[in-house]
Formats: structure tokens, C-alpha cells, sequence
């Protein structure tokens, strides 16, 4: 079995330090995989993102939520691993 997780990309706790530590520490912990989010769109009212009780999640981020960009993101965390896959889960 393999195992990744998913990077600090989004959201108030993503910073360069964050996303760079959390790397860092899952390949040295021997995780296989790490991986990088982003959504394109988002509704302007959370709440409208999909009726609740009905199989469909509702998107609990706002249209100002911050998204550090995939793509930018690996690149970073490729300088600073050796051995880890690195992948995008939402692009």
C-alpha cells in the first residue's frame, strides 16, 4: 500500500514554510506520494454549492479563500525532495 498526503496549498495556513515543512517531514516519515489541490471555480454562496442529504457535498470555502497554485507549489517541494511522487488532485 502506498500513502501520501495533501500539501498546505490552501486555505490561512498556507505559506512557503508550511507547505515546504510538510514535505519535508513526509518523506522523511516515508510517505509515498504528496499532492497539491486547486478549484477553479467556487460558488459565490457556499451554502447554494449543493442541497445537504442528498449525496452531494457542500463546498464550505468562499470564492476569497486563498489557493496557492498547484503547479508552483510542486515545483517548490521538487527542489526540496529526493524520492517522493508528487501529483495534483484538483486542477
Amino acid at each position: 500500500m502506498q500513502l501520501g498526503i495533501v500539501l498546505p496549498n490552501t486555505g490561512p495556513l498556507a505559506s512557503r514554510e508550511a507547505i515546504l515543512e510538510a514535505a519535508e517531514m513526509a518523506e522523511g516519515l516515508g510517505l509515498d506520494s504528496l499532492w497539491a489541490a486547486d478549484h477553479l471555480a467556487l460558488p459565490a454562496d457556499p451554502a447554494a454549492a449543493g442541497p445537504s442529504g442528498t449525496g452531494h457535498r457542500t463546498v464550505r470555502l468562499s470564492p476569497d479563500h486563498p489557493i496557492w497554485d498547484p503547479l508552483t507549489v510542486l515545483s517548490a517541494v521538487a527542489a526540496r525532495t529526493q524520492r517522493v511522487m508528487l501529483g495534483i488532485s484538483v486542477y
